[in-house]
This record gives structure tokens, C-alpha cells and sequence, in this order.
């Protein structure tokens, strides 16, 4: 998500202003998907840039200092790659899909209050001004 992206809610905007810790992610979307992407946020724009992108790196990097890994193939490749010993604890599953929503939705609520309470005042206003007429 980056700013111009009609995928970023007003809430990850206010969030991101307030400073929020979601500079890393958007510094990542911004840089991937932002800046190659021009104004086409179709969903499949979106993923072809990922996959050209991740095909760029994979075609453009010495395969010696390349590990295409993913996070469900646990400590073995990595530590292969890396050239040390499996570890004796399991692999981290932090910043899942359940824990990521679980941040969003506090942000999320907080646009929603920013978005309903002028409106409410006003509605207010509005009533309480032909309320007297």
C-alpha cells in the first residue's frame, strides 16, 4: 500500500502519519509495487509486478548469494545456505495472518472514529439549527 493506492484505507494513512509501525511495510510496497506500478492497482497488475519482480532478482543475482526460501520451509535451508547448524528450537510463526489483521484492526477502527465523528457533529449541528427555525 502507498499513498496514492485506492487499497490504503484513510485509517493506514492516519496510521502511517500518527507513525504508527507500518513504515517498514510501506517502505517495502512502496519500493516492490508503488513506484513500477504507476496508477494500475488492478489486483493482477499487482501481482505481475511481484512475480517480474521476484523473477528479476532470481535471474539477476549470483546463484551462489541467492536463496529463494520460503518461511514454511523452516530452519533446514536456511541454515544450509548460511553455512550454520540447524537450531534446536523450533522456527519462529510470528506476524501471521491473524496477528497482522490483529494490528490493522485498531487503525482501522481508529479511521472509522475520524471519519464518523465530524460527520456526526455536523449532523448535529445541521439538527439543531432547523430544530430552532
Amino acid at each position: 500500500m502507498v499513498p496514492q493506492s485506492p487499497h490504503m484505507t484513510l485509517a493506514v494513512r492516519v496510521a502511517l502519519k500518527c507513525g504508527f509501525p507500518f513504515k517498514g511495510f510501506y517502505e517495502m510496497s512502496r519500493k516492490t509495487v508503488g513506484r513500477p506500478l504507476g496508477n494500475d492497482w488492478r489486483p493482477e497488475a499487482i501481482k505481475k509486478r511481484f512475480q517480474e519482480y521476484n523473477e528479476a532478482v532470481i535471474r539477476e543475482c549470483p546463484k551462489d548469494r541467492l536463496l529463494v526460501f520460503k518461511a514454511t520451509d523452516g530452519w533446514e535451508p536456511l541454515c544450509k545456505f548460511l553455512g550454520k547448524p540447524v537450531p534446536d528450537v523450533p522456527y519462529p510463526h510470528v506476524n501471521d495472518t491473524e496477528q497482522f489483521q490483529g494490528y490493522i484492526k485498531p487503525i482501522k477502527r481508529v479511521g472509522r472514529i475520524i471519519m464518523t465523528v465530524p460527520v456526526a457533529l455536523i449532523a448535529t449541528a445541521v439538527a439543531v439549527v432547523l430544530k430552532r427555525k
